[in-house]
C-alpha cells in the first residue's frame, strides 16, 4: 500500500506546472516545503520557474548560501556564448556569481537544455529525450530522479558533488579537497621554482665550506707553517699542568743520532728557544732502572720527541720509549713529535710505531747545517710551533724585543 502511494505521489508531481496569471507566476506546488537546500541561514523561496531559490544573509553567498564571503578579486566569467545563445549572462561583482537568465523554452544553469514541463526537477532542469520521454538534468551536488538528493558537505571555496555515492569537494584555485576547500596548497610550479632557486643558494656555501674544511685539514696534516701559527695562537698555555719538562728526547745512543741531538737539537731548543728538555745523559737518575727512568721521563714531559733512524727502529730500549709515549698519547696526556733524522724502511716498523707515523704528521730533518737555508728555518719554526705554549716564554720574548728596540734607538 505504501509503495503504491509513493508511486502515485511521484506520478502526480510529474504533472505539476506553473500557470502565469497577468504576468505573475503562481506555483501550484511549494517546492521549498518538499526540500530546503539553503545553508548558513538562507531562506528558501520558489523562483519564476517554481524551483527552490535561496535568499542569503549578507555574510554568505552562493546558489545555496554555501559560501561565506571573504575578500577576493572577482573575474567576470560572462562570455558571448556562456549561456549558449539562449539567454543573457549577468555577473554579480559582490558575490562573484554568474547567472544566466534563459529565454522562453530553455532552462539549465547555462540555458543549455530545452525546457519541458513533463516533470518537476527540484534541483535541476527537465531535458527531453524524445517526444515521449523526459529526464531531469541535475545541478552539481544533486542526484535522484527529481534531483532531490543533495550533497551536504560544506566546501568553503568550491562545490560539493556526489561521485558514486561519495561526497567530494571540487575546489577553486589551489584549495585542498581534503580540507573542505579551506586550506591552500603550494602550486607545483612554485615548489619547483623554490627548489631550483634555493637549492642553488644552499649548494654554493655548502660546497665552499666543504672545500675550506678539507683544505684546512690537508694544510694541518702536512704542517703548513701559517696553519700551525693559527693553531698556536688559539692554543692554551701549558705552564701549570704539573709537568716538569717541556719535552723528552727519545734517541739511539752511541750513533750519529746522539751527536746531532747533543750538538744541534738540544742547544737550539733549550738554549735558544727556552724549552726545558729531559735527556738521557743529564736527567736520568743514577741507580734507577732504565725502565723506570723511561717511564718517569715520558710521564713528566709535555711532549716526546722521537728521533727516527734505522738504528732507532731496531733498538729495544727506544722501542720501549715510544711504546710508553704511545700509551700516554692514547690517554690524551701527551703529544708525540716524530722527527725523521735518517730515512727508515716502513716494512721494519712495528705496529705501535707504524700507527704513530700514520696518525701523526712527522717532521723531516733537511740534512743541512747552513743557518740561512730556507728549509732549515722552516724546520725550526714548525718544531717551535709544535712545542708547548708557555706564558713565561712570551713574556721573555717581549723583554728581548724591547731591549732590541732600545739598542736600535741608542
Amino acid at each position: 500500500m505504501e509503495m503504491s502511494t509513493a508511486k502515485l505521489l511521484i506520478f502526480s508531481l510529474s504533472f505539476i506546472a506553473c500557470f502565469p496569471v497577468n504576468e505573475t507566476v503562481i506555483c501550484t506546488y511549494n517546492v521549498c516545503s518538499f526540500h530546503d537546500p539553503c545553508k548558513n541561514g538562507g531562506t528558501c523561496k520558489p523562483n519564476s520557474e517554481c524551483k527552490a531559490a535561496c535568499i542569503c544573509p549578507p555574510e554568505v553567498d552562493g546558489k545555496h548560501c554555501q559560501h561565506r564571503k571573504s575578500p577576493k578579486r572577482c573575474t567576470n566569467e560572462c562570455t558571448p556564448d556562456t549561456c549558449h545563445n539562449h539567454g543573457n549572462c549577468t555577473f554579480d561583482t559582490e558575490s562573484c556569481n554568474m547567472e544566466c537568465k534563459c529565454e522562453s523554452g530553455y532552462t539549465g544553469k547555462k540555458c543549455n537544455h530545452e525546457r519541458c514541463d513533463a516533470m518537476v526537477c527540484v534541483h535541476g532542469s527537465c531535458k527531453k529525450i524524445n517526444n515521449v520521454r523526459s529526464k531531469c538534468q541535475c545541478d552539481d551536488g544533486w542526484i535522484g530522479e527529481t534531483c532531490n538528493i543533495g550533497c551536504t558537505r560544506n566546501c568553503l571555496h568550491g562545490e560539493c558533488f556526489l561521485h558514486r555515492g561519495e561526497e567530494i569537494c571540487a575546489c577553486e584555485g589551489h584549495y585542498k579537497p581534503d580540507s573542505n576547500c579551506t586550506e591552500e596548497e603550494i602550486p607545483p610550479t612554485t615548489v619547483e621554482e623554490w627548489d631550483k632557486r634555493y637549492l642553488g643558494f644552499l649548494a654554493i656555501p655548502l660546497s665552499l665550506s666543504f672545500v675550506l674544511a678539507v683544505s684546512v685539514y690537508v694544510m694541518w696534516r702536512y704542517r703548513f707553517t701559517f696553519i700551525l701559527k693559527i693553531i698556536y695562537t688559539f692554543q692554551n698555555y701549558e705552564d701549570h699542568d704539573g709537568k716538569e719538562y717541556d719535552a723528552f728526547i727519545s734517541f739511539r745512543s752511541a750513533t750519529s743520532d746522539e751527536y746531532w741531538v747533543f750538538n744541534t737539537l738540544f742547544p737550539t731548543l733549550e738554549n735558544e728557544m727556552g724549552f726545558k728538555l729531559c735527556v738521557h745523559f743529564r736527567d736520568f737518575l743514577v741507580g734507577e732502572t732504565i725502565c723506570n727512568n723511561i717511564i718517569n721521563a715520558v710521564e713528566k714531559s709535555r711532549r716526546t720527541i722521537l728521533i727516527l733512524s734505522p738504528d732507532y727502529v731496531i733498538s729495544e730500549w727506544t722501542r720501549m720509549e715510544y711504546q710508553v709515549a704511545h700509551q700516554e698519547m692514547l690517554k690524551k696526556r701527551q703529544k708525540i713529535i716524530p722527527i725523521i733524522f735518517r730515512d727508515i724502511s716502513i716494512q721494519e716498523l712495528d705496529k705501535n710505531l707504524s700507527y704513530i707515523l700514520k696518525s701523526i704528521t712527522y717532521l723531516e730533518w733537511p740534512g743541512t747545517s747552513e743557518q740561512d737555508s730556507p728549509k732549515l728555518r722552516k724546520f725550526w719554526e714548525k718544531l717551535r710551533l709544535t712545542m708547548p705554549k708557555k706564558r713565561e716564554m712570551l713574556i721573555e720574548d717581549d723583554k728581548n724585543t724591547q731591549k732590541d728596540r732600545a739598542t736600535t734607538v741608542v
